[in-house]
């Protein structure tokens, strides 16, 4: 087939090799994780600050969150880089400017795996997420209401709206991938099997709200094609967000079992499965290999992000032409795969939330198209999101493939699908207002406000 010629080399391709990059901060703080391998640097660059006698770069990092990795981070590792025990890092030109590097890795943590794809994969979701372990887990109902705190406190009071064009379906969101109640299900999946492991575990971290819980596993949620507001499950969550009480109780619940490496592992080991994000990613990598392409490594990147907000590539058959047609003007990309991808992004948005899909897919290709070659709304709202990108922030690689084989991991054979039988309901939470669980949902710019 005769093809468009990629003629753009980026410059982050040619970029020195001898130090690669493992996280690269410029603007945009990166959440690497309060539980992360990246986590582990915090301690030994503090220690080795202090030994250095670098008082002032020991108390900005101090002031920095776990789990973030900012232009703080980047001046202790740029700092440290000067002190006289660590003279090598004057050789690596990344390391100088506060690039965490490999150099810098192995100076510090010599023991320690220098943080593979798959970490650097989840630090990159995770920093569109915004929902690590370490944080609270985030209530979708209102959600687009000026104050939704405000309508929780006072859900009969039809002057306060409930707006919800965003994401009415979820009701609660936890964890780096964003695990739902709602549509997704995977709440239950994961503190179903995380109590079917450990029961008092999860008593502990919920306590009198530890019976509610084992109900929420085998409520009968809404459709997942649709949610009106009807079903059990939504009656359930509706009134544990207007309750300030329990709502806590289940924040801080959650919170707690996000501590334990048990749980977390549970987590992905739920993320894995066929059911949610196996089939997804493996959908794209066939995408890719009908179009004549095995995945990189940024390619990758892009499907995990992808399979974490839209879920699966649309069916081969239905794309397929448009696709090819597209891939054939991307004459200013580097890469093919770079070019399908941003095709990709044109040909699939996101249904409710297309602003924030696009930002999210330029990441992974701006640095692949030269400045000319770029729109001003991909430019817009790549800059007016999270402006990351795979290649610079991440180091990834978009010649280097993707290793599929250690990428693509077995299942845990004692993963339960939940069993949603169940409508039992007290009568505060069947007379939880419609209101809230049926939420006006049109878009902001139609509503005059």
């Amino acid at each position: 087939m005769v093809g468009a010629i990629f003629l753009f080399v980026s410059p982050i391709a040619l970029a020195e090799q001898s130090d690669p990059i493992i996280l690269h901060v410029d603007r945009t703080p990166v959440r690497v994780g309060a539980y992360s391998t990246f986590a582990e640097l915090r301690e030994p660059l503090r220690q080795a600050l202090i030994d250095c006698h670098r008082k002032e770069a020991v108390q900005e990092l101090d002031r920095e969150e776990k789990g973030i990795f900012s232009l703080r981070t980047a001046h202790a590792i740029r700092t440290l880089a000067a002190c006289p025990n660590f003279k090598q890092l004057q050789m690596s030109r990344e390391a100088v400017k506060g690039t965490l590097t490999v150099s810098v890795w192995n100076a510090l943590l010599k023991s320690t795996p220098v943080p593979n794809l798959e970490d650097k994969i989840e630090a990159m979701t995770l920093t569109f997420e915004a929902t690590d372990f370490g944080r609270k887990p985030e209530w979708n109902f209102c959600q687009d209401s000026p104050n939704p705190l405000a309508v929780a406190a006072s859900p009969e009071d039809t002057s306060l709206a409930c707006r919800n064009s965003t994401d009415p379906c979820s009701m609660l969101t936890w964890g780096p991938r964003g695990a739902t109640a709602g549509q997704g299900r995977e709440l239950q999946w994961i503190v179903g099997n995380a109590t079917r492991r450990n029961t008092r575990l999860t008593q502990q971290a919920f306590g009198t709200e530890f019976p509610n819980v084992l109900r929420f596993l085998e409520l009968v949620p809404p459709p997942i094609e649709s949610c009106d507001g009807t079903s059990p499950l939504e009656h359930f969550m509706c009134a544990v967000w207007v309750d300030p009480m329990r709502r806590k109780i289940w924040e801080d619940g959650l919170t707690e079992l996000g501590r334990h490496q048990s749980v977390r592992d549970t987590y992905r080991q739920v993320y894995a499965r066929e059911d949610f994000d196996g089939y997804k990613i493996k959908s794209y990598i066939d995408l890719w290999r009908s179009v004549g392409l095995e995945p990189t490594e940024v390619d990758y990147a892009f499907f995990h992000d992808r399979a974490t907000f839209i879920g699966a590539p649309p069916d081969s058959a239905d794309i397929m032409p448009s696709l090819l047609s597209c891939i054939e003007t991307q004459d200013k990309a580097a890469t093919r795969n770079a070019a399908t991808r941003r095709c990709l992004a044109q040909l699939h948005p996101h249904p409710t939330m297309p602003q924030d899909r696009l930002a999210r897919d330029v990441a992974f290709y701006i640095d692949a198209f030269p400045s000319g070659a770029r729109s001003a709304k991909e430019v817009r709202s790549w800059n007016h999101h999270i402006p990351i990108t795979a290649v610079r922030t991440f180091g990834l690689s978009d010649t280097e493939l993707a290793d599929l084989a250690g990428l693509l991991t077995t299942e845990a054979n004692d993963i339960e699908a939940p069993k949603f039988h169940s409508d039992a309901l007290t009568d505060f939470e069947l007379e939880c207002p419609a209101r809230i669980r049926q939420p006006d949902r049109s878009p902001a710019n139609t509503r005059g406000d």
